[in-house]
């Protein structure tokens, strides 16, 4: 694959991989955060499943360095004759490439990179189109342009204020409507977000859904809007619950006298982990839940919960809320949450996760009928690698979720409404493998990922075919022998969702770790900057690498993105 420009060129081979040639804790908080895949990269420490850690996250893009499956070449730049005292230099990637005999691909995605941008499929050419903040504004595209449903922090003479606006970009033109003003108090904990807040949108884009928790003297209070998410006219916020600030265990040693006293506990070391909303596929019901920390210096600690179901009115309106009893005993560390269907809610815990923080460390899905209640026991899952398994993919047309630790390249499938898991490991050298399973879903799919509408601290690292035939995962190995931090990636594993059976191998052509589909089905894989596909560090920009969904041919890379992250697809 060549750019076409005269003044660079690179070699690009698609090839077979089977042999072708070629953070202690800030005394604030501490956050356990799950890598799910998580991609979480330049700010990531990949949110919500995977390893949690038990400090606030400090987002680091080498955390998502990927690398080459084994004689698999990444781009490199076309030989070029030195002279004798000539010191050789990796080239940086231009910013289209493309195979000899493609034609230039046409028309334009939506991305989140810092900003919403246009990306020119034909130049590679980037255009701003609305400023937004990755990881807390809700994006996604419409059929003429785009919508923000953006948080704006600002100050006014009586504090902070956050605001939440409805940006729709079409045509050209830019209309915003507030949806609503929230400020923050007085006794919030010094350096945390107040109020915290989360959005939902249906899947037809007609309302939406903010879970807003701000902070009181004695802990949270936790309300619900409505807006119509064409206009931004919202409803009134609807009073959910409240969670207690946590009391630390009698005997717990105090804080630090000098240190300034908030309820017996320094400030800076109260945190809370949401609200976190999901709404059910059909819009009728939403659980809203959040999880409050304490610790002190000495490492007493101390947490509280609250998880309640809404009722949804067909238009959108919150009619009331009501206490999930049995779900708020989940703890923070379940992060991979989602409905699989309108009346299945589950959760994917790592290590105790659920009830007894003392248990064997353990994987458990536990499921909730759609107020809240418990639903069987908790279903087993095989122990991943330290690494942990990404952000569950769900079918919720068939009530199942696919689950991928892109270090050990485990794929799980779990039928919840079966109660069955199959699993299967894949080789890093490997181009295909048989199935562990039969019995492929009985209708057609519906992929959702197990995040809000507003992505937390994740690139995924598995996607679905739109028609539901193939899955699409990203494998990466860490290297931890050296002092400075290598991840060699190895490609794009294609599954079988119906037998789990290794199809294709698609070997790497930069660091690739996030992956998602295009309506059409091409395969979009996002790669991080600094490294290259064998983990060696090169003054590459982020990419993205478009190929085809039937053999995983290079269609075209976009090869400079920004400096931070791999650009995310904004979706419908």
């Amino acid at each position: 694959m060549t750019d076409r420009r005269d003044d660079q060129g690179f070699a690009v081979a698609t090839q077979s991989v089977a042999g072708g040639p070629g953070a202690r804790r800030n005394r604030s908080r501490r956050l356990a955060v799950l890598l799910v895949v998580g991609l979480s990269l330049a700010l990531i420490g990949i949110g919500l499943l995977g390893p949690r850690l038990t400090e606030r996250p400090n987002f680091d893009v080498a955390y998502f360095a990927t690398p080459t499956p084994r004689d698999s070449p990444s781009p490199s730049p076309t030989p070029t004759r030195l002279g004798p005292t000539a010191t050789p230099e990796i080239t940086p990637l231009p910013p289209v490439t493309r195979p000899d005999d493609a034609p230039p691909l046409t028309g334009e995605l939506l991305v989140l990179n810092g900003s919403i941008q246009r990306l020119d499929l034909a130049t590679g050419r980037l255009t701003d189109v609305q400023a937004s903040t990755p990881w807390q504004d809700a994006v996604y595209a419409t059929r003429d342009g785009v919508v923000c449903v953006c948080i704006e922090n600002g100050f006014d003479d009586r504090g902070g204020v956050r605001t939440v606006r409805l940006v729709r970009t079409a045509g050209g033109a830019t209309v915003s409507s507030d949806i609503g003003a929230y400020r923050s108090s007085a006794d919030a904990a010094p350096d945390t977000i107040d109020p915290a807040i989360d959005i939902v949108i249906d899947a037809g884009h007609r309302f939406g859904i903010l879970s807003v928790a701000s902070r009181v003297r004695t802990g949270w209070r936790v309300v619900a809007r409505a807006f119509d998410a064409r206009t931004g006219t919202s409803g009134p916020d609807v009073p959910v619950g409240t969670i207690a600030l946590p009391a630390l265990p009698a005997g717990s040693p105090g804080p630090s006298p000098s240190e300034p006293i908030e309820g017996g506990v320094p400030p800076d070391s109260i945190w809370l982990d949401g609200p976190h909303v999901r709404l059910s596929p059909d819009g009728r019901s939403a659980i809203v839940w959040a999880t409050a920390q304490r610790f002190t210096d000495e490492g007493a600690q101390a947490a509280s919960r609250g998880a309640w179901a809404l009722h949804v009115a067909a238009d959108g309106t919150v009619e009331g809320a009501a206490p999930a009893v049995d779900l708020g005993a989940l703890t923070f560390s379940c992060a991979g949450t989602a409905f699989v269907a309108d009346d299945r809610f589950a959760a994917v815990c790592p290590g105790s996760g659920f009830g007894d923080p003392s248990a064997p460390p353990r994987w458990t899905i536990h499921t909730f009928d759609a107020d809240g209640r418990s639903v069987g026991g908790a279903i087993e899952l095989p122990d991943p690698g330290g690494y942990g398994y990404g952000e569950p993919l769900v079918d919720t047309t068939n009530g199942r979720l696919y689950l991928w630790d892109p270090v050990e390249l485990r794929v799980v499938r779990v039928d919840l409404e079966a109660g069955a898991v199959a699993s299967a490991v894949f080789d890093p050298a490997a181009s295909a493998a048989d199935g562990v399973t039969t019995g492929g879903a009985a209708r057609s799919t519906t992929w959702r990922d197990a995040d809000s509408s507003v992505q937390q601290l994740v690139f995924e690292s598995i996607a679905g075919s739109p028609d539901g035939a193939r899955l699409y995962a990203v494998g990466f190995r860490p290297d931890v022998s050296s002092d400075v931090f290598r991840q060699k990636s190895f490609g794009v594993f294609v599954v079988d969702p119906a037998t789990l059976a290794l199809v294709q191998h698609w070997a790497p052509v930069s660091s690739d770790v996030a992956v998602t589909t295009m309506t059409d089905g091409r395969v979009v894989v996002g790669a991080q900057p600094t490294m290259n596909a064998e983990g060696d560090q090169v003054p590459w920009q982020a990419s993205l690498t478009i190929r085809d969904p039937t053999d995983g041919r290079v269609l075209v890379r976009f090869g400079q993105l920004g400096t931070d992250m791999p650009p995310m697809l904004v979706g419908p």
